[in-house]
């Protein structure tokens, strides 16, 4: 392959796809895309395919600068960016967190940047960019490295402009987040939810959560739809509560923890028949919600 890419080209081997993987710097428009290319041998690689690019949202003159793809701790299927979203007037930029099912279909994941920029002589400096990988960090916790610069990038432009700054040009440092909680969801207030059907991989259910005092959280379970006539789709809008584990059954959950047990009526068994698919219905109350899993 030649390409002229500049800067942050990832390469990894995807054990899903049993292919070599390659992400890299595409030029489109004359503003700065994420591309993809893959390969079985790591010599003869396929073309590089546009991936991810500013959205239609964003201002013409944001870049997606670097990719900073990884995959979470131990879970090589959980597919992660950190890309570095360049601001060209300022000349500065944060960090936010994307993530894919297959690592071909991109969303960034709503909310503010994870690695925020700050002001001039802050820690978080002029510009901030993740260099990868997310690595287990102590107990209970996952880091990455990160870059921090005194100054804005490509600055100075104009001459004369460094006269008046200090020589301080930046450093590196790390980010950490508790191990489970990269991003959840939030009900400041109230908020409620459905899962697509899943079949449960254990008889309990466990959710890490975070509930603030005066709020709850609790889940309850519903068969899918069945089929209806001249589709095999099993619709959303046919689902019906399991009795004795609806939402109105489950004690509310209190407490901030990575595995908080739920309970209906004061039993923990999920009561659902081995390999039988369900919905998960969650109501929350001034809590966030980072994940669950099935022990």
């Amino acid at each position: 392959m030649y390409f002229g890419g500049d800067t942050d080209t990832t390469v990894y081997y995807d054990n899903h796809l049993g292919k070599y993987v390659v992400y890299t710097r595409q030029f489109i428009n004359d503003r700065r895309w994420i591309g993809r290319a893959e390969s079985d041998d790591f010599r003869n690689w396929g073309p590089i395919e546009s991936i991810i690019g500013p959205s239609l949202e964003s201002p013409f003159s944001h870049d997606l600068y670097t990719n900073g793809r990884c995959s979470y701790p131990g879970l090589d299927t959980y597919h992660l960016m950190f890309p570095w979203i360049y601001e060209r007037y300022t000349q500065r930029g944060s960090v936010y967190l994307y993530s894919s099912e297959d690592g071909i279909y991109w969303d960034k994941v709503p909310g503010d940047p994870v690695i925020p920029v700050g002001e001039t002589g802050d820690w978080n400096g002029e510009y901030v960019g993740a260099i990868r990988d997310l690595v287990p960090f102590g107990k209970d916790k996952i880091g990455m490295p990160a870059i921090e610069a005194g100054m804005p990038h490509k600055y100075p432009r104009w001459e004369k402009t460094k006269d008046n700054l200090t020589n301080y040009d930046g450093g590196t440092f790390w980010v950490f987040w508790p191990d489970g909680r990269l991003c959840g969801l939030v009900a400041d207030e109230d908020g409620e939810f459905f899962t697509f059907p899943v079949v449960p991989q254990g008889r309990q259910l466990r959710i890490n959560a975070r509930v603030h005092r005066g709020g709850d959280l609790r889940v309850g379970f519903m068969k899918h739809g069945e089929p209806q006539e001249h589709t095999s789709r099993n619709l959303f809008i046919n689902r019906q509560d399991i009795p004795k584990h609806t939402i109105s059954d489950c004690d509310p959950i209190f407490g901030n923890n990575i595995s908080l047990p739920v309970h209906w009526n004061g039993q923990s068994d999920i009561g659902i028949k081995e390999g039988e698919a369900v919905t998960l219905h969650f109501k929350l109350r001034a809590a966030e919600l980072f994940g669950f899993e099935w022990v």
